[in-house]
């Protein structure tokens, strides 16, 4: 293999994510040390010239920038984990997070992967996400007005809810396993301010052309701000919470990540002691009735009052008067 075919197969071969060692290209015989180590430092500088670089690991080299196996790994499963797409979308997306890997290393991570790729389960009703992610990104980025028609989540099979939507998207991002868009759009109630609403990218019906609505003028979106409200229903009011919990804090802080913990160990009579701080009242109200006796809320009290409320018309569904 003349000079210049073999700093053509080597660099190929990076570029396909695989690893050269010193070991490796030289069992051979055809390359010594010397040689290995003239031809990394070729294609380092041959790579300078177009904005990338060789990552070195002691007598290994690989392309900066190219994950390694445990992360390709983690990836796919993230894929395969969130249901949020088309089972065609699913395998593309998992062949391409694949294609990072180490050429020789693909097979055995695909055969890894075997077990969870069978078992992908996708979230109802089957909706084509890739698409729709690319297109909202850029006109969020761009600060384009954009149209669409939404599938309500009051929609009946023969009633017709759908709404149209026209404003200006701030982002897309994903919370709790699905797929959502920040749009900045005018009040649709007299008298209220314009304000950002998210809408699942699932429920998307149609992206259309934008009708021009150059008066909206968004002000930035505090994604963070919104992941610290934590629960679902943040569009509802917010109140710092407190409650006794009674199962294991780990559960409370999984719904909860900004609850605080009074005291370092339980009430024997009682249980844990948490402060929620700026979190949707409707959201807790929601997961304290899945919680059932395992929760009291203690303040504000009107929504101790609504858990209250809300607790005695679900037991009344299961009296023998209502069931008979």
């Amino acid at each position: 293999m003349t000079y210049h075919t073999r700093i053509l197969d080597e660099l190929v071969r990076l570029m396909r994510n695989e690893k050269l060692s010193r070991e490796a290209e030289t069992a051979s015989g055809d390359v010594n040390v010397r040689t290995f180590y003239r031809d990394m430092a070729t294609i380092g500088e041959i790579l300078a010239d177009h904005g990338l670089s060789l990552a070195q690991n002691g007598d290994t080299y690989a392309l900066a920038g190219t994950p390694s196996d445990p992360e390709v790994l983690a990836l796919a499963h993230l894929v395969l984990g969130s249901g949020a797409f088309t089972p065609e979308e699913a395998q593309r997306l998992v062949a391409a997070v694949l294609s990072l890997a180490h050429g020789r290393g693909q097979a055995r991570l695909r055969k890894q992967l075997a077990a969870a790729t069978a078992a992908y389960l996708p979230r109802q009703p089957l909706t084509p996400l890739l698409d729709l992610i690319v297109q909202l990104s850029a006109a969020a980025a761009a600060r384009q007005a954009v149209t669409f028609t939404y599938r309500s989540t009051r929609s009946l099979e023969r009633v017709d809810r759908d709404r149209i939507h026209t404003g200006k998207p701030a982002t897309v991002f994903v919370d709790h396993d699905h797929f959502y868009v920040a749009l900045f759009e005018h009040a649709t109630t007299h008298g209220t301010p314009d304000r950002y609403r998210l809408y699942r990218l699932d429920r998307i019906q149609k992206l259309a052309a934008p009708r021009v609505n150059r008066s909206l003028t968004p002000p930035g979106y505090d994604l963070a701000a919104h992941r610290r409200q934590s629960y679902k229903l943040s569009a509802s009011t917010h109140a710092t919470v407190t409650l006794t919990y009674r199962g294991y804090p780990e559960t409370l802080l999984d719904a909860f990540p900004t609850a605080k913990q009074q005291g370092k160990y339980p009430d024997p009579d009682h249980g844990w002691s948490f402060t929620v701080p700026d979190v949707a009242e409707d959201g807790v109200k929601l997961w304290a009735l899945g919680q059932g006796p395992l929760v009291t809320i203690t303040a504000p009290q009107r929504l101790a009052d609504a858990v209250r409320k809300a607790a005695l018309a679900t037991a009344a569904l299961y009296t023998k008067e209502a069931q008979s």
